[in-house]
């Protein structure tokens, strides 16, 4: 990688638009077909609430390669709101023009920070709305782009409890509420609540007790997590003094 580009991630990152778009450009006179180069300068037009500019960048990255998925996942996007003014971003990173995206809701919606973030180069691309997929993993879920690429993990506390949650059938939704240089959270809704968790929020504020769990069998699959329960395993064996009892013991 360039310094030049390096340089250019490096202010998307920092949200200093105006000078990504100065470097980006410098990139582009040299290499007019740099693909990452140009979805850069889509990117900081579209933060910068210069839309026009943004689908004529984006559509040339179709021109070069006409299944770019960054070009063509923003353009689906930027259609939805064809017609509508589209704010520039604020300091924090969030665009203006969706805050009815992220309304809270007790015991259905979670904003968490991501941990294991994936490098600079993806950080640097990400945008607040942008819909991202969590995925059930053997030790937590990991957080990707719709179209697979690795951006970070959810936080243990969160990732053992909503593991079983979606593993029992829940359905989830989730967008990336803010990005920095160095965090990146995401907003979380549950969709979709299995009747045997009717009595299970999904999220839990500070000072709440876990309700008991309802044990499924998707559960007994090879890459199940360490954890059996909704209750934190960890402090259960602290107080126990041993390891976690059998199911039926446990259940009993």
């Amino acid at each position: 990688m360039s310094n030049l580009a390096q340089a250019a991630i490096s202010e998307t990152l920092k949200r200093n638009f105006d000078k990504a778009i100065e470097l980006n450009r410098a990139i582009l006179k040299e290499t007019p077909h740099d693909i990452e180069a140009l979805n850069r300068l889509a990117f900081a037009y579209l933060e910068t609430g210069r839309i026009k500019e943004a689908r004529q960048i984006y559509n040339k990255v179709l021109s070069i390669n006409k299944f770019n998925p960054i070009a063509i996942k923003n353009l689906k996007r930027l259609s939805l709101f064809a017609g509508r003014k589209v704010s520039p971003s604020t300091n924090n990173g969030q665009s203006t023009g969706f805050q009815g995206l992220f309304v809270e809701e007790v015991g259905k919606t979670k904003i968490a920070a991501l941990i294991h973030l994936a490098e600079a180069k993806i950080i640097s691309m990400l945008q607040p709305t942008n819909q991202v997929l969590l995925l059930p993993r053997r030790r937590g879920i990991t957080v990707t782009a719709v179209e697979g690429a690795y951006i970070g993990a959810l936080p243990d506390d969160i990732a053992k409890r909503l593991y079983v949650l979606i593993k029992g059938g829940n359905k989830y939704e989730a967008y990336i509420k803010s990005v920095d240089k160095n965090s990146v959270s995401i907003f979380i809704r549950e969709l979709h609540r299995q009747p045997k968790f009717k009595n299970q929020p999904s999220f839990l504020g500070r000072g709440s007790t876990y309700y008991p769990f309802v044990r499924d069998e998707a559960l007994a699959e090879e890459d199940k997590p360490e954890v059996s329960r909704l209750e934190d395993s960890d402090e259960e064996e602290e107080l126990k003094g041993g390891p976690e009892p059998a199911p039926e013991e446990a259940e009993s």
